[in-house]
């Protein structure tokens, strides 16, 4: 499961966070077009060409660095519930089918933090917004998002466990949340191809390893010779590194998923309300698959050290 709309500069030499314009200062969709559409779409003159080869040396590389995970399990790298990668580790009894997707969300998991729901909640706000406008009754209509969605029932389900006074403050955290998005966000233009949710799967290592993410936001019609896919996560407390882990990771899935790097991908801070982006080179690719590998290394010696 994972604000008035800044400008965005985003430059090959590395990310630009820009801080947003004051609520009502700008129209909604006037923002939200100008902003993110016309500078995270860019022009197509600003778009690379795609190196037919990289998505095929990059998992090649993955497959190389996860062939000795061993066969005890599932290790699932997914961005965490407020930022950064983390690992969950699967065990391979009980796990058939699709349930390694909906393992971050099984029953009998502890239940999620104040901050975690919240989480939640604001980013489907914010698909709401960008699918349909913003909603007139955000808490309300997320709950009901979530309950008829693949996983989401769990998360009612938490929110449904909490008392009244906690119930009644994450509600009004997520309407006060609900107040920003709706100031900046709008649905983009269908020429766009705008889709949200937008989940990939990519496993390594005959199943033993899984990379896993979703987008808030999808923008672009596939490759054609050029980058043409842009992304958007929203993540609360977007902190520069970890922040920009997420975005390497979600360049990183969707370079091997399609066999072509995306353009920009972006982080949405739902705590400062800023959007970060980063144009997506092979360095930044790169970059990824280290910081993977890294992270499976150290959970893997870790579970040693605990043997």
């Amino acid at each position: 499961m994972p604000s008035p709309l800044p400008l965005i500069d985003a430059t090959r030499s590395g990310a630009k966070t820009v801080a947003l314009p004051a609520p009502g200062s700008l129209p909604a969709r006037t923002v939200a077009a100008n902003g993110l559409i016309d500078r995270l779409r860019g022009s197509v003159s600003e778009r690379p060409a795609v190196d037919p080869g990289l998505a095929g040396g990059l998992r090649a590389w993955l497959e190389d660095g996860t062939s000795t995970a061993p066969d005890r399990g599932r290790l699932i790298v997914e961005p965490g519930p407020r930022s950064g990668l983390t690992v969950l580790v699967v065990p391979a009894a009980g796990m058939p089918g699709q349930a390694a997707r909906q393992a971050p969300c099984r029953r009998g998991a502890p239940p999620r933090s104040g901050a975690d729901l919240r989480a939640i909640l604001l980013r489907t706000v914010l698909r709401l917004t960008l699918t349909a406008g913003p909603p007139r009754a955000p808490f309300e209509d997320a709950l009901a998002a979530l309950a008829v969605s693949e996983w989401g029932g769990l998360v009612v389900e938490d929110v449904g466990r909490l008392s009244r006074h906690r119930g009644s403050e994450l509600r009004e955290v997520v309407r006060h949340g609900a107040t920003g998005i709706a100031h900046g966000w709008a649905p983009p233009p269908a020429a766009w191809l705008p889709r949200t949710g937008d989940r990939v799967i990519v496993p390594l290592a005959g199943g033993r390893v899984v990379l896993q993410s979703d987008s808030d936001l999808v923008l672009g019609a596939p490759s054609a010779g050029r980058a043409s896919v842009c992304m958007m996560r929203a993540l609360p407390g977007d902190g520069t590194l970890e922040g920009g882990k997420v975005r390497r990771f979600l360049m990183l899935l969707e370079t091997l998923r399609s066999g072509a790097a995306p353009f920009r991908v972006a982080s949405y801070d739902l705590d400062r309300g800023r959007l970060v982006v980063d144009d997506v080179t092979e360095a930044t690719l790169s970059a990824a698959v280290q910081e993977v590998l890294a992270l499976l290394r150290r959970r893997l010696d870790a579970s040693e050290g605990a043997r």
